[in-house]
């Protein structure tokens, strides 16, 4: 027997009220602080490219939302940026990337402010890596 309790069925991201589809290269801005991202197939791969951390994007979440193992997320910092986060090395100008292979519908990597060096993880799950 399968049942489905509706009453109590809650969106886990209904803090996100600002939401976004992408299904290609996006450039973000100040604009998009506090926005909630679903990247499909449709944007296998594409660069999801942030401003240099003195611009002034902060809290952004970017989520995995087609099926399994179609979708690369590849988040690109600025040239003098990096992307700092749990289990991820630090490096300049070095893609924050979810895997196709090991990619999972509602994988998702939040971003904050971090310092002068660029961007913090704050939250993420699935498999990322930053770019070799």
């Amino acid at each position: 027997m399968v049942s489905f309790d509706a009453l109590n069925f809650k969106d886990p991201w209904a803090h996100k009220t600002v939401r976004e589809t992408l299904t290609g290269v996006k450039t973000f801005d100040a604009q998009d602080s506090g926005k909630l991202f679903a990247v499909t197939a449709a944007g296998d791969g594409d660069a999801l490219t942030l401003p240099a951390i003195a611009d002034g994007l902060n809290g952004i979440t970017i989520l995995a939302v087609d099926a399994f193992g179609t979708t690369q997320v590849k988040i690109d910092p600025a040239a003098a940026d990096m992307i700092l986060g749990p289990d991820i090395t630090g490096a300049d100008n070095k893609d924050l990337l979810l895997t196709k292979a090991t990619q999972r519908r509602g994988d998702f990597v939040t971003l904050d402010f971090g310092d002068a060096d660029g961007y913090a993880v704050t939250e993420m799950r699935g498999t990322w890596a930053r770019e070799a």
